[in-house]
């Protein structure tokens, strides 16, 4: 579904019958693999799920189309600014060295923070949110908003190995440090994979 138009109505007229009985109340998320790598398909989605009145949409998304040597790839402007012309929330969500292993740098880090800070300016219509399992992860966040201001909320989340096995002294440790520090970063939370935990897929 890479922004085909031909296939756009296919996938339209498949996900209208999976949300038929869902009430307009409900809200719909648009998550992984990677929504970026189908920005414009998207974009036509949601526009059509609107004119059917759902109005509680949201995407999650790492914030990159990919990584090319090590280097963050942005959708097109012009298709982000399509995107927010829409009335969606995004929950943006840059991997970490945990999750990216060699390929983290965190000028790339950096740069996904600033560029999607920069492209929203409504606080109200976005989110950071940040996947924590090691320390290394967790000092990565600290530096970032030690040096830099952003407009929107961020949450850290604490990868569920670390909730499920925090008796154990490193997770405990990983978590006492994550409350002490969404007490100094300023318009921050802390939350769990709640998706894991209850069991959805």
């Amino acid at each position: 579904w890479k922004n085909r138009p031909d296939l756009n109505v296919k996938v339209y007229d498949l996900i209208i019958e999976i949300v038929r009985d869902i009430p307009r109340t409900c809200g719909i998320c648009f998550t992984g693999g990677e929504p970026m790598e189908y920005i414009q398909s998207l974009s036509w989605l949601l526009n059509k799920l609107q004119i059917h009145e759902y109005a509680k949409l949201s995407v999650e998304t790492a914030g990159v189309v990919q990584y090319v040597n090590n280097a963050p790839v942005f959708p097109d402007q012009k298709d982000v600014f399509d995107l927010l012309d829409n009335d969606v929330f995004l929950s943006i969500s840059p991997k970490l060295s945990s999750a990216l292993g060699n390929r983290f740098t965190y000028e790339g880090f950096s740069k996904i923070i600033k560029f999607w800070d920069s492209a929203i300016d409504s606080s109200y219509k976005a989110q950071f949110k940040f996947v924590v399992s090691t320390q290394d992860d967790l000092e990565n966040i600290k530096r970032f908003f030690s040096e830099n201001k952003v407009n929107h909320y961020l949450f850290l989340q604490l990868e569920n190995s670390v909730v499920e096995h925090r008796d154990y002294e490193p997770n405990a440790l990983l978590l006492k440090n994550c409350i002490d520090a969404v007490r100094i970063i300023e318009n921050s939370r802390l939350t769990v994979q709640q998706h894991k935990i209850i069991g959805l897929q």
